[in-house]
């Protein structure tokens, strides 16, 4: 036991003894070749060196240089290149203990590195060391790929094995803008950094806004240092993004516009050589997506994960699937990067559906299928999808994000009838859409859209122009457009206009009263439904500022017909004022039933009631327009006048607007109202 504690002992001196000699060494080198030290590290960066102090470093053995600042390329600007708390170059212990230095790792504590592209695609870390020669055309054009921000990490890790708790920022101009990206907390570490070897390097970073621990994670390996051409060296790579910024990756990708959103995790995986190599790529978000600041994507759960053969030029997209919320997809395709160019198909998976909206039952997206291709403009060549049972299909071309401008085309097929329109969007100016459909169930249609019953039923065909300036604040106020309207075998169930109006007519208020059993029965639609029965209703239409107006609308029924004219605000006011105008069988028979009625009738016999509705559209109030009533002559019929009333009843009134005030109307117990009604009653 003595012999090996002896040992130990004798080993442990001779250590010391070692270590001792070495730092002599050190410290005799260093205070030998303080100034050669420095120009000599000027010599071999091609740059400015300034340090503050230069002193033996005992962990890990070898010189520390303090407040070291190297100088920038002028071609890039007179900013520091490099401003360092300190630089530690590490030496091996065995040959320092014989007077020889060998560097064994460089260490960077908290050093600010600015890092620079130029127009001509050159990076300001390429002139680095005597090698380099960054001036030429060729060279130029070697570094020229494209206008994504590509970090030359692997000379990063060259010039040092180990940065800590460093600062970087990242500014490309050689795009129409500068883009600038700023990495903190960033902690490098390579090895193996020697010809031949297989070199590691390790790279966290926090390089999203907000960020306040590294959410960047990158493991680079790369086999046979040095021993082969660039493009053909072996590679691997695994990246981790959490919680990305979807601005930061659009500016990274090269986009202009404004993105916004994030990426809960994007985990990527390559490996291959520069030339080609094969990328797995994964990705999942639940947040709302801004593509540009205009175009915007639900707030929905989403994954995506491809499998690609890229090389320098183009990526070929070997599978790729994910969801949007529930509906599942798959996706082939390739993308040209060397001109930008992509041919893209993506398909959901039969049975799979995605909810949408907030009506219950949700709407059911299903069979969605969409063809993409894309150069200067993205195209939809095709599109088509199922949303509950009807059937969309449609073509599309986008031209850009900011500003937006897109146009395009749809096809709907559902709800009993069909629907296309033709679409216009420059978010500079305005949004144009023209409208076709024919033969729309307007009852079933708004029956799926809300939960209560529907005010208005039947089949309509619409043919209309509308616009809108892109941006409006109020966009129902700001909406202009023509078109028309017909609706065919439809009902209004808010209201029977017909017999309020009957009702309430200061002259034949007791009409309804003293019709027979048979004409109530043989006009139903009139004396005793619940709604409007409409045979057709034909609405001309002009839309502008906030206000709907149609100058002469015409509804039509087995037992009456309505014309008039009509607005409707964007708070859902209705206003009307028309006449009602009962057929030919009905008039006969109330002026049968009614003798007096006759001084109410037109020339060919049918009796015309002036009315007006004001109120809610789901609610609104029918009542007899008494002021055109006196035009009309009930007046002169209750005083005995000359001129037959039938002649009066006959004449157009003059237009106004619906609503108008003017002489106030006649109250229901008017002398002249109240003769009237003793003439009429039986």
């Amino acid at each position: 036991m003595r012999i090996v504690f002896a040992a130990l002992a004798i080993a442990a001196a001779i250590t010391l003894a070692l270590l001792a000699l070495a730092a002599f060494n050190l410290h005799v080198f260093v205070e030998a070749h303080r100034d050669e030290l420095v120009s000599r590290g000027e010599r071999a960066l091609g740059r400015t060196v300034q340090i503050g102090a230069v002193a033996p470093s005992w962990w890990p053995i070898g010189i520390r240089f303090a407040d070291v600042v190297i100088g920038e390329d002028p071609r890039f600007g007179t900013a520091p290149f490099v401003d360092a708390a300190a630089v530690r170059v590490a030496v091996r212990p065995g040959p320092l203990v014989l007077g020889r230095l060998e560097v064994s790792a460089i260490v960077l504590d908290r050093p600010r590195i600015a890092m620079v592209r130029d127009v001509a695609g050159r990076w300001n870390v390429a002139s680095l060391g005597a090698g380099e020669s960054e001036g030429s055309p060729a060279s130029a054009k070697r570094h020229v790929r494209g206008r994504a921000i590509h970090l030359p990490l692997v000379w990063l890790g060259l010039a040092a094995t180990d940065i800590r708790d460093g600062h970087i920022e990242v500014e490309d101009r050689s795009g129409p803008a500068a883009r600038r990206l700023t990495a903190t907390s960033v902690r490098l570490r390579s090895s193996e950094l020697r010809l031949g070897g297989d070199a590691r390097l390790r790279l966290d970073a926090a390089i999203f806004p907000g960020s306040i621990r590294p959410d960047a994670h990158l493991d680079l390996q790369i086999a046979r240092l040095g021993l082969q051409n660039g493009a053909a060296t072996p590679f691997t790579l695994h990246l981790e993004l959490d919680d990305a910024d979807l601005g930061t990756l659009a500016m990274i990708a090269g986009r202009r516009e404004r993105w916004a959103g994030g990426v809960t995790q994007i985990v990527a995986d390559a490996t291959g050589v520069l030339d080609r190599f094969g990328v797995d790529l994964s990705a999942h978000a639940d947040g709302e997506w801004r593509l540009g600041p205009h175009f915007v994507m639900p707030r929905v759960a989403s994954r995506m994960s491809v499998r690609a053969d890229a090389t320098r030029d183009a990526v070929r997209l070997e599978r790729a699937s994910g969801a949007f919320g529930t509906l599942e997809w798959t996706a082939v395709g390739t993308v040209e990067l060397r001109p930008w160019s992509v041919e893209l198909t993506l398909q959901s998976v039969p049975e799979s559906v995605a909810s949408l909206g907030d009506v219950a039952p949700p709407w059911r997206l299903s069979d969605l299928a969409v063809t993409l291709r894309g150069d200067d403009a993205l195209h939809v060549e095709s599109a088509r999808a199922r949303l509950d049972d009807a059937r969309i299909e449609g073509t599309a071309r986008l031209a850009g994000l900011d500003p937006l401008v897109a146009d395009g085309r749809l096809r709907a097929m559902g709800f009993g009838g069909s629907l296309d329109a033709i679409f216009d969007v420059d978010s500079a100016t305005s949004a144009r859409v023209r409208v076709e459909a024919t033969g729309l169930d307007v009852g079933e249609l708004a029956a799926r859209c809300s939960s209560e019953p529907p005010t208005v039923t039947g089949r309509a065909d619409l043919s209309a122009v509308v616009a809108v300036p892109w941006g409006a604040s109020q966009p129902l106020r700001s909406l202009s457009g023509a078109g028309t309207a017909r609706l065919v075998d439809g009902r209004v169930a808010a209201v029977n206009v017909v017999e309020r109006v009957l009702r309430r007519m200061p002259a034949v208020r007791l009409l309804p009263r003293v019709v027979s059993p048979a004409t109530r029965g043989r006009f139903a639609d009139v004396f005793e439904a619940p709604g409007t029965g409409l045979r057709t209703a034909t609405v001309p239409f002009t839309v502008a500022d906030g206000v709907v107006t149609s100058p002469r609308l015409l509804l039509r029924a087995d037992s009456y017909a309505m014309e008039g004219e009509a607005t409707l605000d964007v708070a859902r006011e209705l206003r009307m004022r028309g006449d009602l105008i009962l057929s030919p069988e009905l008039s006969t028979a109330l002026r049968g039933e009614i003798p007096a009625l006759r001084y109410l009738a037109r020339a060919d016999g049918q009796l015309v009631f002036p009315f007006r509705m004001r109120g809610p559209l789901d609610d609104p109030i029918p009542e007899p327009d008494l002021k055109r009533l006196r035009l009309h002559g009930i007046e002169a019929l209750a005083a005995g006048g000359a001129e037959h009333p039938a002649r009066r009843l006959d004449r157009r009134p003059p237009r106004a607007v619906p609503g108008e005030e003017g002489v106030p109307d006649a109250p229901a117990d008017a002398p002249a109202v109240e003769r009237l009604e003793r003439m009429l009653r039986p």
